[in-house]
């Protein structure tokens, strides 16, 4: 058994709700994916959600976030102050809140990936 998942490319679910959850549809119904991958955190937590709702799983992305170098400031280490630190807490929360059903850390202190996510 496999379980396949396709990162929503950049602009496929940052404009609207409506467009996101059609073009999630898209990635799993053309490409045979199993779910899709939205980078960011309580900023998309409404279109996880929504997409989620349609039936169709999220797994959620934060910390480094490729998608979004130029806004973050490039490919560093993310979370490395007590108040990113705890951005990326409530960033976890608001994906799980939304239904997400994993969430990627990438490029995150160990002692923040440790924190109770």
């Amino acid at each position: 058994m496999h379980f396949l998942w396709v990162i929503c490319l950049f602009f496929s679910y940052q404009v609207d709700v409506h467009e996101a959850v059609r073009n999630a549809g898209r990635f799993l119904s053309e490409a045979g994916m199993n779910s899709v991958k939205l980078e960011g955190g309580v900023q998309i937590a409404s279109t996880a959600k929504a997409i989620v709702r349609a039936g169709i799983p999220v797994m959620g992305h934060i910390g480094l976030m490729p998608q979004s170098v130029h806004k973050i400031g490039g490919y560093g280490v993310q979370g490395n102050t007590a108040s990113k630190a705890r951005s990326l807490l409530d960033d976890a929360l608001a994906l799980e809140e939304a239904g997400c059903f994993a969430i990627v850390l990438e490029s995150v202190p160990t002692r923040v990936a440790r924190l109770n996510f």
